[in-house]
């Protein structure tokens, strides 16, 4: 197969499809147990650097997997000789041709199935996972090709000699020829392999040249069966218009070109292949010649299709065949040291027996097998028909794991209007039908659900089981800081298991804050907050209390944004904001929230202590210099914004009377709004040497609410 690539970039990455379709959905090969997220890289280029045609077993096993899933199709080889042609990987024996036509239903879409499988996304998210699992580095279908080592450019046009619409062309990295890649390691991710650096350089051919052959040798091989069945009646001559069976019987006898033309270069390679096999050398290709060159396996083959749990057991399906009989076969299932079914391979499979049409269809086997919990390697063999040659064939070894417990996950619980919503899924591998799943709240029952409701990602998931193993509920639970767990019930053999816990925050009782009371110049006192109750977006009352005593109630309905960011879902409408004209005074002022939906209680917001008229500030520093002290703060009257005044107190007697709080103090004018910054004393007042103490009283404004305050004192020494 030569190596001359398309340059023509098709954006797509979709597995490519042909314009004839199947309707029955193809199979595609088993992904192998133990896989994990490590995968290898994508295949550089390495084109043929020597020559050795010998098939490498990767590439083998590869034709062999394929052949099993697909027992419709064929083969045309993986080798050529090294006077064939121009460069090609065939020649170092890590190419196959897949003999599938593209104009047929049925190939194509086995064609469409494998390639869609080996390109799809696994579940660790690893793209075009068993393209790199298995060291493909392209592959040549219908006209067109896709690169390993190029994969963002997806399909692209192909035209090389070939247009690859009898057969798909796959060539191989050197890992994955020689069978080291992680398909078939138990996933042991492999390195890039450069492959030889020696050995015979691959030769420059500018002409084909006529170049001695060495006898084709037929190999028993399972393929064989079914390119028999197909071809095995068909005569072929010099000017036969059979292709597809002209290029077979070229491939097998090492003819060249392999161009479906019987010539004169066919007929001499078939001369040769009937001279050493002792047949009648007549250069046509005759029935005695298919059986010769394509023998049957000794041994029986088949496939195993599925190994896995269901309700009942392991379930292990497939199907089988002897080449020497169309008889059934008896199919062994064993685990160590010990055989767990024998069963008869005689269900109908109509599409082995299409592909058979020798044998019938009656080949099948599907059984369920009954196994105590456990890990178990499970082998299936094929036994040999009675009184024909070959022996046992080991279809297919795995580890399962068997489980009578209940499985699932509880994957959420979120609390939102006072309910919490939870959410998960649960099975018991005894059954297909839905369990219980019993609810928990700090250890105590709860409620039991029953895991009925539709999730499609479960069935995916546990195939045999359907989809209807979903839970969840919306519930009602005490508030407070609670631990939520989920149990699977058992429902036969086996025992309760977890599913997991949620820690909930469940309220039910209003929430909100009281801000900072106020009084404005000549106005009465703000009071403001917000108020909500978590049962429920609608707004709730709240009550205002001086003293202990009702003073008003009313609906916290007002717009804060802030609210209804910091609580998606409850909206804005949640803020007060109310004005009172108390008398003067020191009032205890409290705001409590009233619940309003579901359980809770009244929830206070807080207290705050008034004082109404009188005068306010603070007494903040005291200097002593000589024979005087100074006194610094700020003081304000709330029934005006204009300056009040203070007196200056040294050891019990007044010093100053009249010392203005009238300097400029913006911090005071930012943290009193309306009544601005001119509210600032220093004032000075005599004093002897020593040690004094200094006090300051706040003076009401004539005229007005309150009476004179005390902003406290002070020792200080002069000198």
């Amino acid at each position: 197969m030569a190596t001359a690539l398309g340059t023509a970039v098709v954006t797509t990455f979709a597995v490519l499809t042909t314009s004839t379709t199947s309707s029955t959905a193809a199979a595609v090969p088993r992904t192998p147990v133990g896989l994990t997220a490590a995968v290898e890289a994508y295949q550089p280029y390495v084109g043929q650097k020597v020559c050795d045609p010998a098939a490498k077993p990767g590439v083998s096993a590869f034709r062999d997997l394929l052949l099993r899933t697909y027992p419709a199709s064929g083969s045309l080889g993986i080798v050529r000789d090294c006077g064939s042609g121009g460069t090609s990987e065939h020649k170092e024996g890590r190419a196959f041709d897949w003999a599938n036509d593209a104009g047929n239903a049925t190939d194509a879409a086995n064609v469409n199935a494998l390639l869609t499988w080996m390109m799809k996304t696994d579940q660790y998210g690893n793209a075009n996972a068993m393209v790199r699992r298995t060291g493909l580095m392209y592959v040549i279908w219908n006209r067109r090709i896709w690169k390993a080592y190029d994969p963002a450019k997806g399909w692209q046009p192909y035209s090389g000699a070939s247009a690859h619409t009898d057969h798909v062309h796959f060539s191989f990295g050197w890992n994955g020829a020689r069978k080291n890649t992680s398909y078939w390691t138990g996933g042991r991710v492999a390195a890039v392999d450069p492959g030889p650096a020696g050995g015979t350089p691959a030769p420059v051919v500018t002409a084909p040249q006529p170049v001695p052959q060495p006898a084709p040798q037929p190999v028993r091989q399972v393929s064989n069966v079914r390119t028999l069945e197909v071809y095995g009646s068909r005569i072929l001559r010099p000017g036969s218009t059979d292709r597809a069976a002209v290029k077979i019987v070229q491939a097998a006898v090492k003819a060249s070109p392999v161009d479906g033309v019987y010539g004169s270069g066919t007929s001499a390679a078939v001369r040769r292949f009937q001279t050493v096999q002792r047949l009648a050398v007549t250069g046509d290709w005759r029935p005695t010649d298919w059986q010769r060159m394509f023998p049957k396996p000794v041994d029986p083959f088949g496939v195993s299709e599925i190994v896995r749990q269901v309700p009942g057991g392991l379930l292990v399906r497939g199907w089988a065949i002897d080449a020497d009989t169309a008889g059934p076969l008896t199919v062994a299932v064993s685990t160590t040291n010990r055989r767990l079914a024998t069963v008869t391979a005689n269900r109908p499979r109509p599409e082995v027996g299409n592909a058979y049409p020798s044998y019938g269809p009656g080949h099948g086997y599907d059984t369920v097998i009954p196994l105590a919990q456990g890990t178990y390697p499970v082998c299936v063999n094929l036994v040999n028909a009675a009184g024909s040659p070959g022996k046992n064939t080991a279809l297919s070894c795995s580890t399962q794991t068997i489980r009578h417990d209940p499985e699932g996950l509880f994957e959420s619980a979120t609390t939102s209007f006072g309910r919490t919503t939870v959410r998960g899924w649960a099975l018991d591998k005894d059954t297909a039908a839905p369990i219980g799943v019993r609810l928990t709240l700090d250890g105590k029952n709860v409620t039991t659900l029953t895991a009925n409701q539709p999730r499609a990602d479960v069935g995916t998931l546990r195939p045999g089981y359907g989809p209807n193993h979903g839970f969840g509920a919306s519930l009602v639970l005490q508030s407070g800081r609670r631990s939520l767990c989920a149990v699977g019930v058992n429902t036969a053999t086996g025992k309760d298991i977890s599913l997991g816990c949620k820690i909930v925050d469940v309220q039910h009782t209003p929430v909100g804050v009281l801000e900072s009371p106020t009084t404005m110049p000549g106005r009465g006192t703000t009071i403001r907050g917000w108020a909500l109750d978590p049962d429920s977006a609608a707004p709730i009352e709240v009550q205002v209390l001086f003293n202990g005593k009702q003073v008003r109630r009313f609906r916290a309905e007002g717009n804060r944004p802030s609210v209804a960011v910091a609580r998606p879902g409850y909206g804005a409408a949640h803020g007060f904001n109310t004005e009172l004209f108390p008398p003067a005074g020191t009032h205890r002022v409290c705001v409590n929230a009233l619940n309003a939906f579901g359980p809770g209680a009244t929830r206070s917001l807080g207290c705050q202590t008034l004082t109404v008229g009188a005068p306010r500030g603070a007494y903040e520093r005291i200097f002593g210099g000589t024979g005087r002290v100074l006194a610094v703060g700020w003081a304000l009257d709330p029934d005006r914004a204009s300056a009040t005044s203070v007196a200056v107190i040294v050891d019990g007697k007044v010093a100053t009377m009249y010392g203005a709080a009238g300097g400029n103090r913006p911090d005071v004018g930012a943290g009193q709004p309306g009544y601005g910054p001119g509210h600032g004393f220093a004032v000075y007042a005599p004093a002897s040497k020593g040690r004094h103490t200094v006090c300051v009283t706040a003076r009401n404004i004539v005229g007005t609410k309150g009476s004179n305050v005390s902003l406290g004192c002070k020792v200080v020494t002069v000198a």
